[in-house]
């Protein structure tokens, strides 16, 4: 349709939002070790937005398969390193959410190893309690007998009834860009995390910043006042890049700034620290995934 006026015309296209999504079709054709209904998911995180909001009830809410088939999918997707969580915490050291980060590879998942430990782990655990269950539902209730001598052994340790043990929820899940609300205690869900941070943190061991770090922190503090970035987001920023456990050059930390800082007034991003630490560490990710290759060709 045109419209003329004088010896002007004016095209006007009308056209729907765009209905399709790209994929990287790796995991999709070449992963045989995902179960389909994690392929599934995977493909539904990846579609999103990077400002989309992602949280448990949302996933919920948009399948029938329901909440144990969604767990097992996570616990799936950890397994095989498309996904890793952790916890983002307040200046006391208590966690305030859970974020979660969706990869398209598990070869860029920094955190590859530790992920699949996690799933490990949170799998062993669900089997055993499942065999508890299964085991206490066999033996059946007890009942007195006056007629044996036999006492009840009510100061057995290995008692089946888990009251010092409640099971926890799975943290809510999000995007790789996106903050999660903590998880909260509910005995309905079959998944326990009562000591996996414990595990986490025995891991951790305190990274010496390298001299290339150091010199991106600096060039962050002097260039970002410039760019409208406020003082208070600053601070927030440089503290989370000298703690981070990942390394980053000026470079790299420049590509995370060209797409962070047109979206600082984004109402979509709940933190902005946060959302640029994300970028920043998936522009890290794949600046150390493009070396290795590199790297690797150079020894064939």
């Amino acid at each position: 349709m045109s419209t003329s006026t004088g010896n002007a015309t004016y095209f006007r296209t009308v056209k729907r939002e765009n209905p399709f999504v790209q994929l990287d079709r790796y995991f999709i054709e070449n992963d045989d070790n995902l179960k389909w209904a994690s392929k599934g998911l995977l493909s539904y995180l990846l579609s999103r937005p990077d400002d989309w909001q992602i949280n448990k009830a949302d996933l919920l809410n948009r399948a029938s398969d329901g909440k144990e088939a969604l767990e097992n999918s996570i616990l799936d997707l950890m397994l095989h390193g498309y996904l890793y969580y952790f916890p983002e915490r307040k200046e006391d050291g208590t966690i305030e959410r859970w974020v979660y980060l969706v990869f398209e590879r598990p070869e860029f998942n920094p955190h590859l190893q530790e992920a699949q430990e996690k799933a490990m782990d949170l799998i062993n655990k669900k089997k055993n309690r499942n065999k508890k269950k299964n085991d206490k539902r066999l033996k059946g209730p007890e009942t007195d007998n006056p007629i044996l001598d036999e006492k009840p052994e009510t100061d057995n340790p290995e008692m089946d009834l888990e009251t010092d043990n409640p099971e926890v929820d799975i943290p809510e899940e999000g995007n790789p860009v996106l903050d999660n609300p903590p998880y909260t205690n509910n005995k309905s869900n079959d998944i326990d995390l009562s000591d996996i941070e414990e595990d986490r943190k025995k891991k951790e061991h305190v990274r010496t910043m390298s001299p290339n770090r150091e010199r991106a922190i600096e060039l962050f503090k002097v260039n970002s006042p410039a760019n409208g970035i406020p003082d208070k987001f600053i601070h927030d920023i440089v503290h989370r890049m000298t703690k981070a456990e990942f390394e980053f050059d000026s470079e790299t930390l420049r590509q995370a700034c060209i797409v962070t800082f047109p979206k600082l007034d984004d109402p979509g991003i709940f933190s902005y620290p946060h959302y640029f630490m994300t970028v920043l560490e998936e522009k890290a990710m794949r600046q150390q995934y493009t070396e290795n290759q590199k790297a690797a060709r150079r020894m064939v």
